[in-house]
């Protein structure tokens, strides 16, 4: 994939270089054993055998191995997904599953065997891909080869998108920019063929969307950016450049979001994800390192507050050292410089693009939304879909790198005799690979993880289970402990043993997963998934979303679960167990139980027995509190999440040690925008010493409805003569107001009827345990 670029750039290359001889090839062949010596130390095992390891098993490396992988092994379709959130699934747009490459392989089907490889493949090569192109760019400023060999060398190793190696595979793809640098210095080197060379633009750019839709990004608003100066600067050619400038910046970014618009049917994604205040570049991630060796130097000059990992572009001690020296060259002999800036083509254009690269880093760092015009997010809102504006700053690091290296190369230490210039001058270059080093050797593995998504590495135990789950044919995998990620309103976790188990047997059996873990998904259709392991008492909305009546499966990894998840397991029908795992399987009938008939027939038998206390019917005589907020203008109380709000304090000797008790209460958040609050049950005592004896934050309840979600914390208390606090303190960069209706805490053992007028039906409704019971035929 990367080499098909680089040779579409060879080609339209031509003959602005001088004439490639021997030294050249050599050069590029020197390249290639410097990137081979770095990506065989670090990468070896992966490098020489894609096929049998993978890159990392974590998180969201897992994930986006099985999304790429089922997609090709599994789907028909060149745009829909279906190996999780099932019976939704996903446009593969939205999964991480690298699109372009993905559905390369689906278009070859003779490749599908190698499809791990192949990524594994790319995503290394593409240090070798990065490191050449980087190189062509500092011949078309006539660097000397072996200078150039280090520089391109030392920006590849130090790029910060090394750091993706880890989990985000899509973003480690480190030769894209600079490939758009590339091409842009070319397109104004060789004026004769300039449609030609835009639609070259073009079409690469549009490449870069479906490697990533950050990528893609990126290098749009870059190259927009660098238009719009180039139209400041040069009005009076402003005319014939507006082809230019919508071939190469405006088509690329229309053509992707129409065919995201025209592809993708699933509704109701937030459309004000969360990060856009937070995960920020900062002064810190860009002129000090995260990692030795000159971290500790650099903090010393400038106190570190933060590093946001999704904002490191650090530019390279010796970029410091040689940016500021350069800067003041420039006003000590502005007129000279002024005068080679005018008459040198790829200068002149080289500046714009530094003025472009600023105008993303001002933007990676927030500006101007963080300096109190955050209103401009309400007339534009797509800004905020970028929920991570520090990865902008990687053009920052790459112009400014490739600039500083220029300059030592070709402008710098001209008055030093030729041996101390060309030792000053290798020291320099070489730094930028010295501090490039940690990166790799964080990202990399004592011992990488075996590809476990081919058949011959699975243990005896999973072929087991494989096999079981193929016997019954079931229509979906349901896993437990449950997950679902991806809404940024919701956020069920579940465990790193169950995701990739999950991955690992339904890409195997080719039964999707009623469960995901993928980024921007439907908001309405992950509180229909997460029903799934709600009370029994609510609805569930995804009943009438399914055809088929076929069984289900259930996939317990024998870790904790809660009460509706243990509720759910109970329900199966066991079929396997092993040492790891328990496979049960569940009819729609027993998936859908539903106890309300039970729960009002007690009550209609049992209520003059029970205890009364007000509108509440008591089994028992135990500790119950009931605030129902009926008192308050809007009978709900309101409150925000950046603060800490305290819900209740229970007196010292009101509950009794080591009994199990039941907070709950309805939550509301202001237009679904956020659900990040954390709730806390603390204890405290009379020296004002408070210990946390429970918490669980909002997002990852289960008990979700249309309206709003039941939060549910269990709780024992430690001491009876300390006073019990409950608080609720989260954050949020977007909505903060949230409604909270109906807190209950009872003893566990005590179940509470409550009766009462509902003005939105016009009629009685019964209540148990803060759950209004209705009928499924209502």
């Amino acid at each position: 994939m990367a080499f098909l670029l680089v040779l579409c750039c060879t080609e339209m290359e031509g003959n602005l270089l001088e004439k490639k001889d021997k030294g050249y090839y050599l050069s590029i062949l020197s390249l290639i054993v410097l990137i081979g010596v770095l990506v065989s130390y670090f990468y070896g095992p992966v490098f020489f055998h894609p096929n049998q390891f993978l890159l990392n098993d974590g998180g969201d490396a897992f994930k986006n191995y099985f999304t790429y992988e089922w997609y090709i092994q599994n789907d028909n379709s060149f745009i829909d997904y279906i190996g999780s959130n099932y019976p939704y699934g996903e446009n593969h747009l939205y999964t991480d599953g690298t699109p372009i490459l993905s559905n390369l392989i689906k278009l070859l089907p003779f490749l599908k065997p190698y499809s791990i490889d192949i990524f594994n493949f790319s995503m290394l090569i593409s240090l070798f891909v990065c490191a050449l192109i980087l190189f062509k760019i500092f011949r078309l400023f006539h660097i000397e080869n072996w200078k150039a060999i280090l520089s391109a060398v030392g920006i590849t190793v130090l790029c910060p998108q090394a750091l993706r190696y880890t989990g985000h595979f899509a973003l480690s793809y480190g030769f894209c920019i600079p490939l758009i640098i590339y091409l842009l210095l070319t397109f104004n080197l060789d004026r004769q063929h300039k449609l030609k060379r835009s639609v070259v633009i073009s079409l690469v750019s549009i490449f870069i969307f479906f490697i990533h839709p950050y990528l893609g990004m990126i290098c749009a608003s870059f190259i927009i950016f660098y238009w719009i100066f180039k139209l400041l600067f040069e009005r009076n050619k402003s005319g014939t450049f507006i082809l230019e400038f919508i071939l190469q910046a405006i088509i690329p970014v229309v053509f992707y979001f129409l065919i995201v618009k025209l592809t993708d049917h699933h509704s109701d994604r937030n459309a004000l994800p969360y990060g856009f205040f937070y995960l920020n570049s900062s002064i810190e991630t860009i002129f000090i390192s995260t990692h030795k060796p000159f971290r500790h130097l650099l903090s010393q000059l400038y106190k570190i507050k933060s590093q946001n990992g999704e904002g490191i572009a650090y530019i390279g001690i010796a970029s410091l050292i040689m940016f500021f020296y350069t800067l003041y060259l420039f006003f000590k002999n502005r007129a000279r410089a002024t005068q080679v800036i005018k008459e040198d083509i790829l200068l002149k254009n080289y500046l714009l693009m530094f003025f472009s690269a600023i105008m993303l880093l001002l933007f990676s760092m927030g500006f101007p939304f963080n300096i109190g015009l955050s209103w401009i997010l309400d007339h534009v809102p797509t800004i905020q879909q970028f929920r991570a504006p520090g990865r902008f700053a990687w053009v920052f690091y790459f112009i400014v790198c490739i600039g500083v290296c220029i300059i030592i190369c070709k402008y710098s230490f001209r008055k030093l005799p030729r041996t101390s210039k060309t030792i000053l001058i290798f020291l320099l270059l070489c730094l930028y690979t010295i501090e490039g080093i940690p990166y790799h050797n964080e990202v990399t593995k004592a011992k990488f993880p075996v590809n476990i998504f081919k058949e011959e590495y699975l243990s005896k135990e999973l072929k087991d289970v494989i096999a079981v789950i193929k016997g019954i044919k079931p229509q979906s995998i349901i896993p437990l402990p449950f997950f679902h990620v991806g809404t940024d309103y919701y956020n069920i976790a579940g465990t790193g043993n169950i995701t990739n188990s999950s991955f690992v047997i339904s890409l195997h059996s080719k039964v999707p997963l009623m469960a995901n873990l993928t980024p921007r998904n439907s908001l309405t259709e992950a509180q229909k998934l997460i029903q799934i392991i709600s009370s029994d008492l609510i609805h569930k909305d995804i009943r009438g979303d399914l055809t088929s009546t076929d069984p289900f499966v259930i996939l317990y990894t024998k870790e904790f679960l809660d009460e509706n998840e243990q509720s759910l397991l109970n329900r199966g029908t066991l079929v396997l167990e092993t040492e790891n795992y328990i496979i049960k399987q569940i009819t729609l009938e027993q998936l859908f139980y539903n106890s309300t008939a039970s729960k009002i027939s007690f009550f209609e038998a049992n209520k003059l027995k029970m205890l009364r206390t007000n509108h509440l019917f008591l089994t028992d005589s135990s500790y119950v509190h009931f605030n129902g907020f009926d008192h308050l203008p809007n009978q709900r109380l309101e409150g925000n999440v950046n603060d800490t709000n305290i819900l209740f304090e229970i007196e010292p000797n009101k509950l009794m040690k080591d009994e199990r008790y039941e907070l709950s209460f309805w939550y509301r958040a202001k237009d679904k925008l956020d659900m990040n609050n954390l709730l806390i049950i603390e204890e405290e005592d009379a020296n004002g010493n408070t210990q946390i004896i429970a918490q669980k934050n909002m997002y990852s309840m289960n008990n979700v409805t249309k309206d709003g979600t039941l939060a549910i914390l269990p709780f024992a208390i430690k001491n009876v003569a300390n006073r019990i606090m409950i608080s609720l303190t989260g954050t949020s960069d977007r909505e903060k107001t949230f409604f909270l209706d109906d807190l209950m805490i009872r003893q566990k053992n005590t179940n509470v009827y409550r009766l009462y007028y509902s003005d939105r039906i016009k009629d009685s409704i019964l209540n148990y345990n803060n759950i209004d019971l209705f009928h499924e035929s209502n």
